[in-house]
Order: C-alpha cells, then sequence, then structure tokens
C-alpha cells in the first residue's frame, strides 16, 4: 500500500506542475472552449440527419479530442508556451487512436441500454475504475487501438490507489458543480460526472455546463472557468501519470525523501 504522505507529497507536485503547465498553455483552454461551440453548432446542422449525423459528429468529436490530447502532450513535455503555429500543427493528431476508443464505448453504452437501462449504470462505473487511464495512455503511450485499454488497466492495476483516490475526489467534485447548477442530483449527474475524464472523453463538454446553467454573458464566462478547470484536471492526470509511471512506490518514496516530489 502507498504511503500517505508520499501521495499526498506526489499529489502537490503534480498540482504545482499542472498550474505551471496551465501558464504556459492558454491557447489549449481557447481551443477547448472553440471546440466546445463547433461540436454544438454541428450537431444542431446534422441533427436532423438522424445516424449519418450521428456519425459525422462522432468523427468530429474525435478529431476534436484527438487534437486538444496532443496539445496536452505537448504542454507537459515543453518548457515553453505553446504557440498558435504549434496548435496549427496538432491538428489530426491522434483522429485514429481517438476514435476507435469513442466508438467502443458509445457503442458499448448504446447496446447496453437498448437491452435494459440499469445496465449501464454498472457498466460504466466499471469502465471508468478500468479504464480511466486511457487518455493519458493514449496520448503519452505508443499503444494502438484496443492495446491502449489493456495498457491503460495494467497501469490501474500498478497504480490503482494513488491515482483513482484522487480521480475519485474530482468525480465527486464536478458531480457536485453540476448538481448545483442544474438544481439537483440524480443519477444521471454521477455518471456523467463519472464519463468526464475516462475513455469517454466528456470533457469536452464541459463548458455547456455553464452556458446552460446561467444567461448567455454569465454562462459564457461560466463555460470559459469550466473548460480552464478540466484543462487543469487534465494537466494534474498528465502530469500524475509521467510521476507514476516513472517508478515504483518504493522509488517514489526516494525520491520525495531526497527532496525530488
Amino acid at each position: 500500500m502507498p504511503n500517505l504522505s508520499t501521495t499526498l507529497r506526489l499529489y502537490a507536485t503534480c498540482g504545482r506542475e499542472a498550474v505551471s503547465t496551465a501558464r504556459r498553455s492558454p491557447l489549449a483552454v481557447l481551443f477547448l472552449a472553440a471546440a466546445f461551440l463547433v461540436y454544438s453548432l454541428v450537431g444542431v446542422v446534422v441533427a436532423p440527419l438522424g445516424l449519418l449525423g450521428s456519425l459525422l459528429l462522432g468523427l468530429l468529436q474525435a478529431f476534436l479530442v484527438g487534437w486538444y490530447l496532443a496539445l496536452v502532450r505537448h504542454a507537459l513535455h515543453h518548457r515553453r508556451p505553446l504557440t498558435g503555429g504549434e496548435l496549427r500543427d496538432r491538428a489530426g493528431a491522434l483522429f485514429r487512436e481517438t476514435l476507435s476508443l469513442l466508438f467502443l464505448f458509445s457503442i458499448g453504452t448504446m447496446l447496453l441500454s437498448t437491452g435494459s437501462p440499469m445496465l449501464p449504470l454498472v457498466a460504466v462505473p466499471a469502465a471508468s475504475v478500468l479504464f480511466n487511464a486511457a487518455p493519458e495512455v493514449l496520448y503519452q503511450g505508443r499503444s494502438h487501438g484496443l492495446e491502449i485499454l489493456g495498457d491503460a488497466w495494467e497501469f490501474i492495476r500498478e497504480n490503482g490507489p494513488e491515482w483513482l483516490a484522487v480521480n475519485a475526489v474530482i468525480a465527486v467534485g464536478f458531480g457536485g458543480v453540476r448538481a448545483a447548477l442544474t438544481g439537483g442530483a440524480d443519477l444521471s449527474d454521477g455518471l456523467i460526472a463519472l464519463q468526464l475524464f475516462g475513455p469517454w472523453f466528456g470533457f469536452l463538454g464541459l463548458p455547456a455546463w455553464g452556458t446552460s446553467g446561467f444567461g448567455l454573458v454569465r454562462g459564457v464566462v461560466a463555460g470559459l472557468f469550466l473548460g480552464l478547470l478540466g484543462h487543469l484536471v487534465m494537466l494534474f492526470r498528465g502530469a500524475l501519470f509521467l510521476q507514476l509511471s516513472s517508478g515504483n512506490r518504493r522509488v517514489r518514496a526516494f525520491r520525495a525523501r531526497a527532496g525530488g516530489g
């Protein structure tokens, strides 16, 4: 079992890294807000197309999410600000990998819902735990297709307590925010919170929580704030993934005692 003080120091180190990285990547926050806007507008346009419209929207989601994950990877691995040219050059990155996961989990959720409305209440939390690190494996690893899920599960098996504890707190926090914005909590709020940062890539819809909870002007401000909050969480998760992947608990405890976090 991990040492509590070592784990808390690890969280503090990753939190500082997330804030520092966010300062270098304001364009990524603006991109996330713009991606939500584009996704929402296209959703309205293609809605009359039925199944075809849903497929087109899924392709767009994979394109935007892959692009954003590439920006997160760049921000974590470079000590200089993200530039407009670098943002543009990441377009289309990680598209196939993101599409494969989105297709698998979206189709799986839909099939479970048609079988019984209760099945997603079990399957979504289970998948959110088992494959919670899938986004980080996707953009920081070398896996492809279903290998991403295998590596995500292996990561959870080796680092479950440290990874899942803080992500559970994050999920509860966002669930509380959604409940406050919608005026009440129910099971759907919990499921939506669980799908924010796992293999469903629900963070793309975070700004919608603000725009639906307030008027136009305050909604835009709230949406931008929620986008920034989501970006900070993604950077924190990315930094934590790097730390946990760089050595076992004994190595991390030694680094902490030596003052290296």
